[in-house]
């Protein structure tokens, strides 16, 4: 190719890539008056060339506020003698359809033929506006979750206390005794409190103790008898589920909680009848579209799980509040619950994604996004290594004085031999000294001067047959990322049926005979 273009060639080259650059770029006069409008422009704004050309640049995009900030920007250029660059700003643009467009603009001037002329390069900021904000709301979610994360701990060692004692009462008075309806009342008082928390927790984060391959078709099928008793009789389903659907990884009760919550939510949003349409499919993405919708785990592939509704809808203010905990539009106390809230726990627990779609008078959809398991063979989880015997002693790590007590006394009532501690320092003093006496440790996972995991790491360094438990009502969830293996099967949630941790105490002891 020729170094030298003809005039008319590199004219003709020069429109073409104004034409067909990614951002609008518009040309006008000193008056105003559009001259040249690209493809792009017709695009984003909606209005023809020809439409376009002619018309009043400041009256055609935009409303008075904004038509006053963007005449300060000509004036800023235009009192420039030459050609002239204006600093890149943002403004609103009104589209053909009434619709506002964030766009981040570039404005210069130029000559020509001794008149003067503004191009504006404007380029959409709606994707990025719409990425920003939904960071910046899963950020005010993260930091909720934290903050219920750290009420729920502390209303757990509360419940742990009350249920304790509730039990060892009940074991120590005879059904006859006036006291045993009255204390049956506490029970059941306490076990609804106990499932509020639940969902508290789910709402924090809190990882499942087991999670597993599931097959979300499965799931749902076992499920969809349930879910088509809970829809009125004037909504109706509709449903595709592909073939052949890849797996996650996940808690298959977890998973059904969250579906049943889902069509919940969606029953609700339609009083006067409608209709629910339920999908699962796999789905590819690239970088762009991961980024587009918040996705930071590094697989392409993901398990869409989709469910639309026909019902109200909601405006934008109430979209940016749903997945708080207690958040409701329905006035009734018994309406208010943790409902999208656990859903959202839940599917951020899986390293996944839920986004809302809603207008109002046009329905609401949900897009979970969940990343699909890197293999479709079952993982198998680990079993702790054969125990030495001896007798069956018992160290207790535990920070909240009530809650120590309580594990001790309900250790002592079945026979065990106990000792209790309250850090980690006290844990490792002990331990150092009668070390070989211990059979199983029990730790919180959380401890004043350090993670419970750490002081179960150094015991195992020096014994790696030492059988333990840990508990938490809130365990931390970067420790339990780095701690993986530890939690596997060697983890109890606050609060705790005492027949479970006993159990579970019994199981871990007796491993090496089951063998």
């Amino acid at each position: 190719m020729s170094a030298k273009m003809k005039p008319p060639l590199e004219s003709d080259l020069s429109r073409k890539i104004l034409e067909n650059t990614g951002d609008a770029l518009i040309c006008f006069d000193e008056q105003g008056e559009i001259v040249f409008w690209n493809a792009a422009a017709t695009e984003m704004f909606g209005y023809r060339k020809k439409e376009a050309v002619g018309q009043k640049m400041l009256f055609l995009l935009f409303e008075e506020e904004q038509r006053r900030l963007f005449e300060q920007k000509i004036d800023e250029v235009e009192k420039n003698k030459g050609p002239h660059l204006a600093p890149t700003f943002e403004l609103q643009v009104v589209g053909m359809h009434g619709e506002q467009i964030p766009v981040e603009v570039t404005l210069s001037s130029f000559i020509h033929k001794d008149a003067r002329y503004f191009t504006a390069l404007m380029r959409d900021m709606r994707s990025r506006k719409k990425r920003d904000e939904l960071k910046n709301r899963t950020q005010q979610l993260q930091a909720l979750s934290r903050l219920a994360g750290k009420i729920a701990s502390d209303f757990n060692n509360v419940l742990s206390v009350v249920r304790g004692y509730v039990e060892l009462m009940r074991i120590q008075i005879d059904e006859r005794n006036p006291f045993a309806k009255q204390i049956e009342a506490i029970l059941k008082t306490i076990e609804h409190a106990e499932k509020l928390d639940e969902q508290l927790m789910t709402f924090a984060q809190e990882p499942g103790q087991t999670t597993q391959n599931v097959d979300l078709a499965r799931v749902y099928s076992s499920l969809k008898d349930l879910l088509l008793k809970l829809l009125e009789p004037d909504i109706s389903l509709k449903e595709e589920i592909e073939t052949d659907l890849w797996t996650v990884r996940g808690d298959p009760q977890a998973l059904k909680r969250m579906l049943l919550n889902l069509f919940v939510n969606a029953r609700e949003a339609m009083p006067e009848g409608g209709e629910i349409q339920f999908k699962i499919q796999n789905i590819r993405l690239n970088e762009a579209e991961k980024d587009e919708r918040g996705i930071s785990v590094g697989s392409d592939r993901f398990l869409l799980i989709q469910i639309a509704d026909t019902g109200r809808g909601m405006p934008e203010e109430v979209q940016k509040k749903i997945f708080e905990p207690f958040f409701t539009t329905d006035e009734r106390e018994e309406k208010r619950g943790l409902g999208l809230s656990v859903v959202y726990g839940m599917v951020q627990s899986m390293n996944g994604v839920i986004l809302c779609d809603s207008q109002v008078g046009r329905g609401t959809t949900f897009s979970i996004y969940l990343p699909a398991s890197e293999t479709d063979e079952e993982a198998m989880e680990e079993r702790a290594l054969e125990s030495n015997g001896g007798e069956e002693t018992i160290l207790v790590v535990e920070d909240v004085p009530e809650v120590q007590l309580l594990l001790l006394e309900l250790l002592q009532t079945v026979g065990y031999k106990t000792i209790g501690v309250s850090s980690y320092q006290e844990a490792m003093d002990y331990y150092r000294a009668h070390g070989e006496e211990i059979d199983l440790i029990i730790s919180d996972v959380v401890l004043p001067d350090q993670y419970g995991t750490e002081l179960i790491r150094k015991f195992l360094e020096e014994r790696s047959d030492l059988k333990y438990i840990l508990i938490s009502g809130y365990a931390d969830q970067l420790d339990i990322e780095k701690n993986k293996m530890l939690f596997q099967g060697h983890f109890l949630q606050k609060p705790f049926h005492p027949s479970t941790l006993l159990q579970m105490v019994r199981e871990m002891l007796d491993e090496d005979r089951a063998d």
